[in-house]
């Protein structure tokens, strides 16, 4: 694992260098390669450091979180034989690659704190962008299953768990490298090496995209998006917010529940790819209907953009979603649009 990251920051000229980044609002210090102190969580008050970032399951509950109440005893420490397989694992790998600091989402932002929750996950962008390398625990499908074990240093494309997760999704696209433990192996990826080539060196390169083809890779996006799962059904934006925040940095669009306005027409022409194998309905609002993140199910779009302009009898007059929140792309109360069209008979 040193020799690709020696390599990756020595020679490959698109990743970013070995160096410093501004640190989360809070991350674990996992203490020194020893062990000899155990791990605490340390509020960073805008220092610059590199760390790493875990993406990994949270399963059916995850017993260790910071919260309003414990978040004083956090910081003083956290015992590393009490914390769960995977949280562990993660710790012994940053220790071994002699990295001090790792962040983690259920320690690292305060779970019973809805003002610090939307706060965090308004950064989520810049958390994983970022990281020097982010841990995949693709294999785990809780905390309580760990990834540290005999494996094969090889590339191993499995069904893992991570990979049917909605928030793992922009995780593994907006981390610069990502060390990946499956099942039985083990792989590096980078902004040079990339495995899962298409949508992943499409959101790499998106600076260098047409405005027409950006808009189709954030179809992509939700397309892949919307086949996964989600444990809470109103995270469907914030766990979409840093992929989103990054695609309105290119092409300068206004966000709307989850569509682009300039190509809102577009953007409406979504259909349902599982009307038969459809999961339940939702249990309250969280999208305006004519939205995709209206419902539950695969997505995708009946056009594409591909660079060209498609000709539509329609101009749309208004559009506009009200936030529940400070954040453009979070939660939404309601949405609207005026389209002025003509009829057929």
């Amino acid at each position: 694992v040193r020799s690709w990251l020696d390599e990756c920051s020595d020679l490959h000229e698109d990743c970013p260098r070995d160096q410093a980044a501004e640190l989360p609002s809070r991350v674990l210090d996992v203490g020194p390669g020893d062990g000899s102190e155990e791990p605490k969580l340390f509020e960073t008050c805008g220092g610059s450091e590199r760390y790493m970032a875990l993406s990994y399951c949270w399963g059916s509950g995850q017993a260790l979180t910071t919260t309003t109440s414990n978040i004083e005893e956090r910081k003083r420490r956290i015992l590393l034989s009490d914390s769960p397989p995977t949280i562990r694992d993660a710790i012994l790998v940053c220790r071994e690659l002699s990295c001090r600091y790792l962040w983690v989402d259920a320690l690292c932002i305060i779970q019973d704190s809805a003002t610090d929750w939307e706060y965090e996950a308004s950064r989520m962008q810049s958390v994983y962008k970022n990281s020097w390398v982010t841990i995949v625990a693709e294999s785990a499908d809780s905390t309580e299953c760990g990834f540290l074990h005999g494996r094969d240093t090889k590339i191993w494309d499995l069904k893992a768990p991570l990979k049917t997760r909605g928030w793992t999704l922009q995780e593994n696209l907006l981390a610069p490298r990502r060390l990946t433990y499956h099942h039985d192996s083990l792989s590096f990826e980078c902004q040079s090496i990339l495995e899962e080539a298409d949508l992943l060196s499409s959101c790499r390169k998106l600076e260098s995209l047409s405005e027409g083809q950006s808009y189709d890779v954030w179809g992509t996006v939700v397309r892949e998006f919307s086949k996964r799962c989600l444990t809470q059904e109103k995270d469907i934006f914030p766990a979409l917010s840093g992929l989103a925040k990054k695609f309105q940095s290119i092409n300068q669009d206004v966000y709307l529940a989850g569509l682009w306005k300039k190509q809102l027409l577009s953007g409406l022409l979504w259909t349902r790819e599982d009307y038969i194998n459809s999961r339940p309905l939702l249990k309250e609002y969280r999208a305006p209907s004519w939205s995709w993140a209206s419902h539950n199910g695969r997505t995708s779009y009946l056009v594409g953009n591909k660079g060209s302009k498609e000709i539509y009898e329609a101009v749309v007059l208004e559009a506009d979603t009200v936030l529940k929140g400070n954040d453009p792309f979070d939660q939404v109360t309601e949405g609207r649009i005026k389209i002025r069209s003509l009829l057929s008979k």
